[in-house]
């Protein structure tokens, strides 16, 4: 008889030439007896560590609940044929079919991201079929992403469920699963953790990273000037994007001797806010390459997205994530970066609320208002305090 190769479970595969397969089974004490074709024991070794691989993850699949013993078996027998273990596609290849047919238009932010959520939920689940990964599974991996690190927040996790979530709806489309294992397991997020969770404000690194290097002009393929522009306006007036998205040259004006940025609350619906135009913008050249534009004209050319016309702002956060890696920090966290420094530089919050277009917190009715209140020296002097000494504006300007 010729001899058997012994696996670690005690698994034989014995190798004789140009005999028919024969499988022995016995679930407590598995024996597999095959014929490999071959009499050469390197070549009989090489071909038993492929099959035992595929047989392994038949056998785990099956303790884990996930096969019956029956399907277990004829997937057992269709590897020992010579053929696959299941012919299904893996979590791993409908995610890249997904890829190819979704992420033409992605960027590289986009594609990193998508990737870095698979490779999360393959690593908890293996790259297993979809069929086999249920709502159980997902919950359990949804647990142990989030305990991962001690500082994950839950509209992370609700991301990765997001992105896997939209694979296993592809999967449903393609008929390979009839139910996509993520729709109910998503952690209920209130608006107050979603606004938590989102904005954060910018570091003294951040703010060096974003104003000095990222504005350099030759670091853009196809630079405009909304990309030198509106980062600045951010950091001096603590405006939405879509506020200043709207800005035309009509809204620059003189008030009372000052240089003043009339900025809409269209979020708010409130009135416009003045904000005095900073000392720092002025010397960048703000004033000046105001004048270039005609009169009427809207100061930045951005696109708008058709779905909700919203400004499309993905350069920003594109370039961003090459200096800033936190995912709680955009756009927005200029908001709260300036009222953050004008509170420790002393600014009272109703000067801060008018320069944000905050409502007044205070106990006087007539005070709760999204107007300007406050007389438009003080808040030139206000705004004047905000400083970013890291930043090296020689370089931000030339």
């Amino acid at each position: 008889m010729a001899p058997y190769l012994v696996n670690a479970e005690g698994r034989k595969y014995r190798y004789q030439r140009k005999v028919p397969h024969t499988i022995r089974w016995c679930w407590k004490s598995p024996v597999i007896i095959i014929s490999l074709q071959t009499s050469v024991q390197r070549e009989a070794a090489k071909m038993v560590q492929s099959i035992d691989s595929k047989i392994e993850r038949i056998f785990t699949d099956c303790k884990l609940g996930f096969l019956g013993i029956s399907e277990s078996r004829a997937k057992i027998e269709a590897v020992l044929r010579g053929g696959s273990d299941s012919g299904e596609l893996t979590l791993q290849e409908i995610s890249k079919n997904y890829e190819d047919q979704y992420g033409k238009k992605w960027n590289n932010k986009g594609r990193q991201e998508f990737w870095k959520a698979i490779n999360v939920i393959i690593q908890h689940v293996g790259n297993r079929p979809p069929r086999l990964i249920d709502d159980n599974l997902m919950a359990q991996v949804r647990d142990k992403i989030l305990h991962s690190k001690e500082d994950m927040k839950l509209t992370t996790v609700n991301k990765y469920l997001s992105r896997i979530s939209a694979v296993f709806k592809f999967a449903m489309a393609l008929k390979i699963i009839t139910h996509n294992p993520c729709t109910l397991i998503k952690f209920p997020v209130t608006k107050n953790d979603k606004l938590q969770a989102q904005y954060r404000p910018y570091s003294d690194n951040d703010v060096k990273s974003l104003l000095e290097m990222m504005l350099v002009k030759s670091d853009f393929k196809d630079w405009q000037p909304y990309m030198y522009w509106l980062p600045l306006l951010g950091a001096f007036t603590g405006a939405r994007l879509g506020d200043l998205g709207d800005l035309k040259k009509d809204n620059i004006e003189q008030r009372k001797g000052i240089w003043i940025i009339n900025i809409s609350n269209k979020k708010t619906g409130g009135l416009p806010r003045a904000v005095p135009i900073h000392s720092r913008l002025i010397w960048l050249g703000f004033l000046k390459w105001i004048d270039t534009l005609g009169d009427g004209q809207k100061l930045f050319n951005l696109t708008q997205r058709k779905d909700n016309g919203e400004y499309d702002y993905k350069w920003y956060y594109f370039a961003q994530r090459l200096f800033i890696e936190d995912e709680q920090k955009s756009f927005h966290s200029w908001r709260k970066t300036i009222s953050s420094r004008l509170n420790d530089a002393g600014i009272t919050a109703t000067w801060r609320a008018d320069l944000l277009g905050h409502e007044r917190k205070t106990d006087g009715e007539t005070d709760k208002s999204y107007t300007i209140n406050t007389d438009i020296k003080s808040l030139k002097n206000a705004i004047e305090k905000l400083e970013y000494p890291s930043v090296n504006w020689e370089a931000v300007k030339s």
